[in-house]
């Protein structure tokens, strides 16, 4: 809960600074999370937590209680028999995955998402309305003016532990492949173009583009509308 709405039998932080935004608040049946540097202002009080990084206790909290998704396919997705699936996968409704696709163990695909051409490795969440695999834009015109498309043949591959947000797009590799590493994280409504290589553990904010063979080095962040 927010400390707006702090109630009996909940959990709360603070991530600032100034005590005196949560001296008054009554802590008794409830947990709060502050940073160690308050811990002077709060010596003779109860059921409070002192860390380093509130967000990140809350974090570690949520994962403890988050409800697991069903696995299975829903019976609205539209599965290829040629895609390689995992059996402890889960594939949402209105889901389309393609002949040229693997999913690893318990990965995670949520309602509308088309995957094609693509790789995904264990433990990877793909959000709702995510769409992968398609050929990037890479059109020349010829002396009369008539655009072609540069071939597309690569593939994307995704490791594993790796999130993508809602409604995001990622472009298959054209001569070679499109590559996101291992514990990535995508924030929504972001594009990621051909042949793109984003190493791991980066976090990618929301409506971010990046243009294509961009190389994105190990635990870089890219905050949103980048």
């Amino acid at each position: 809960r927010s400390l707006n709405h702090f109630v009996d039998k909940s959990i709360s932080f603070y991530r600032g600074d100034s005590p005196s935004i949560v001296m008054g608040n009554e802590l008794e049946g409830r947990l709060l999370v502050l940073k160690k540097s308050l811990a002077v202002y709060f010596i003779n009080r109860n059921n409070i937590l002192f860390t380093e990084n509130p967000d990140l206790v809350i974090c570690l909290i949520w994962e403890l209680f988050e409800t697991r998704v069903p696995l299975g396919v829903h019976p609205t997705a539209m599965v290829s028999d040629k895609a390689l699936i995992q059996s402890n996968c889960s594939i949402g409704a209105f889901a389309v995955i393609g002949d040229n696709v693997e999913l690893g163990n318990n990965v995670i695909i949520d309602e509308c998402v088309v995957i094609k051409n693509c790789k995904i490795g264990d433990n990877t969440h793909i959000y709702p309305g995510v769409k992968i695999g398609s050929p990037g834009l890479g059109s020349h015109k010829d002396k009369h003016g008539v655009w072609h498309q540069f071939p597309h043949v690569g593939r994307v591959v995704i490791g594993k532990d790796v999130i993508i947000q809602d409604n995001s797009v990622i472009a298959r590799g054209s001569l070679t492949d499109t590559i996101i590493d291992e514990g990535v994280h995508i924030g929504p409504l972001s594009c990621l173009a051909h042949n793109v290589n984003i190493k791991k553990n980066v976090l990618i904010g929301q409506s971010v583009t990046i243009a294509g063979s961009v190389v994105v080095g190990e635990e870089s962040i890219i905050w949103g509308n980048a």
